[in-house]
């Protein structure tokens, strides 16, 4: 398996971006029924990623 590259200040490409199917999932649910969604964490932990 090929270590994961972090590149500061950029997203993750989408095939280096794993381990997030539930966040993906419960986003996409809020979406569909209309909802509101507040994602929040520290810096660096991939937010920009997550909503790309």
């Amino acid at each position: 398996m090929e270590p994961i590259k972090f590149f500061p200040n950029k997203p993750v490409t989408p095939n280096k971006f794993v381990g997030r199917t539930s966040e993906i999932y419960t986003i996409f649910a809020q979406i569909n029924n209309r909802g509101h969604v507040a994602i929040y964490d520290s810096s660096g932990m991939d937010k920009s990623s997550l909503l790309k």
